[in-house]
């Protein structure tokens, strides 16, 4: 029998140990506890490097974002990586025929105006309740902000 079974998730139930230890394998910590309907996650940073090439005489060079893009993503970004879920998360009704609308490792798209947000160990976090993630995504880098207005 599935104990877990969700539609939308990227996370089988046999891999969510394995998500758990990965993430706190690459943030070097344990990761904090959800609790209260609520969910863990970590803000997506866009990784320094954007690219690298080769020069006519053989060095490698890099392009890199500048620092105020990077800083800006923590306060912008509205996609995050799941952290924890609360194991009182996705038990309601509504939940019955879906199953949890995320799992720890999944990726996803949260509202920048509910729950939360701090730095945990140096890692911008945010709480969200468990109906706050949009969608679960594949990949955060195929995710672009829109901004509206001029620059």
């Amino acid at each position: 029998m599935v104990k877990n079974r969700s539609l939308t998730s990227f996370i089988e139930d046999h891999e969510e140990e394995e998500a758990k230890n990965l993430i706190e394998e690459e943030l070097g910590f344990t990761i904090p506890k959800a609790f209260s309907k609520k969910i863990i996650v970590k803000i997506y940073i866009r990784p320094e490097e954007i690219s690298t090439f080769k020069t006519n005489d053989g060095k490698t060079k890099s392009l890199c974002l500048p620092l105020v893009s990077l800083a800006n993503d923590k306060y912008a970004n509205y996609t995050a990586l799941v952290l924890s879920v609360a194991e009182d998360c996705y038990k309601g009704e509504e939940y019955k025929d879906s199953g949890p609308g995320c799992k720890a490792g999944d990726w996803v798209l949260i509202p920048r105006n509910v729950g939360r947000q701090y730095e945990y160990r140096g890692v911008t976090v945010q709480i969200v309740p468990e109906d706050a993630p949009f969608e679960v995504i594949e990949d955060p880098s195929y995710v672009e902000r829109l901004y509206k207005g001029e620059c």
